[in-house]
């Protein structure tokens, strides 16, 4: 297998952002694994890890994707896989090797970790350099989440950071490689935090971590959804602070359609204040705004101290989003 292809310059920017906020010595990273994904493996890897449903939390990266969930998502046969330092930066990382894509072959699958002090790099060298970079974030996957370049994407819970890249090789298109790649990430963050494995597009029930309301999900049902979008709900999905509301759709890309809801549930006003010059809302809560178009969009409500931040991909048809979203908007922030 070639090296890592991820050449992506971004990708690049953020590493070297991360090495220099890691305790002033990047070389201390290579001890902190056995070997490298890339590289010499530092311990055996023949032993496929257990199949397992959510709990306990995987110890190690080449725990975070079982063969089965590899196969589930992305079609391909895991012949081995190799542990150690990946992307040339993380400590505990994994590579995978397929049955299908011999040595010379460009298909990859690499997964980087920072088990411990996440969140100060999270907010230093990813939401800190976001836009100047061009990261683009995503929505729906662990506590937040940023698209990194083709097949990249990268996400943090709790003091974790895991980080995917998936290229399929071939002449593979790049859209079919992210939506692979969102898919991985998020069964990888399952595994990685013990939360519970969803088979079947790779969802997962993110922990709700303390905000207060277990249940974002409860505060609409199906008929509610479906009599305002005129779409069919596929599933609604548990999130970290909300939920996912994922509607039927012919679409390859997982998730494609959807209404996606955030709670914060305190500091909501501070953030609400720095939203003051989008498009007004009047009548939902303590006051709301809005911006986007009629498919794809966002929305806030302030209800006291907490933000409720809606986002929406619509189905291609919708004209009008304002009667179909922000409705669902105000019977979440009724519902709070």
């Amino acid at each position: 297998m070639p090296k890592n292809l991820r050449s992506n310059l971004i990708v690049l920017s953020i590493l070297a952002v991360i090495v220099a906020g890691c305790s002033g010595d990047p070389s201390s990273l290579d001890g902190a694994s056995g070997g490298s994904a890339t590289g010499s493996a530092g311990r055996s890897s023949s032993q496929a890890p257990a199949e397992g449903t959510g709990a306990p939390a995987a110890a190690n990266a080449c725990e975070f994707l079982t063969d089965a969930d590899i196969k589930e998502l992305t079609g391909r046969t895991v012949a081995s896989r190799k542990p150690g330092q990946a992307m040339g930066i993380y400590p505990d990382g994994c590579e995978w090797f397929f049955e299908d894509d011999p040595d010379n072959g460009l298909a990859q699958l690499v997964v980087g970790t920072f088990a411990t002090g996440g969140r100060g790099l999270w907010e230093r060298s990813w939401v800190g350099v976001a836009e100047d970079v061009g990261l683009e974030p995503v929505s729906g996957i662990g506590e937040g989440a940023f698209r990194q370049g083709t097949g990249s994407f990268a996400t943090i819970q709790g003091d974790r950071i895991v980080d995917v890249f998936y290229l399929q090789g071939g002449f593979g298109r790049a859209d079919e490689e992210d939506a692979t790649a969102k898919a991985l990430l998020v069964r990888a963050l399952a595994r990685a935090t013990g939360a519970p494995v969803h088979a079947g597009g790779g969802g997962i029930a993110t922990p709700d971590a303390g905000t207060g309301n277990s249940d974002i999900c409860a505060l609409l049902d199906a008929a509610q959804i479906e009599e305002f979008v005129q779409a069919p709900l596929e599933v609604a999905r548990p999130l970290a602070a909300g939920c996912r509301w994922v509607l039927e759709s012919d679409s390859p890309v997982p998730d494609r359609f959807n209404v996606t809801v955030d709670v914060t549930r305190s500091g909501g006003r501070a953030r609400f204040d720095a939203l003051s010059a989008l498009e007004p809302v009047p009548g939902i809560g303590d006051g709301a705004v809005k911006s986007g178009g009629n498919t794809d969009g966002t929305a806030w409500a302030l209800t006291g101290d907490t933000l409720v931040k809606l986002q929406y991909a619509l189905p291609l048809t919708t004209i009008d989003a304002d009667p179909v979203v922000l409705p669902l908007l105000e019977l979440i922030v009724n519902g709070l």
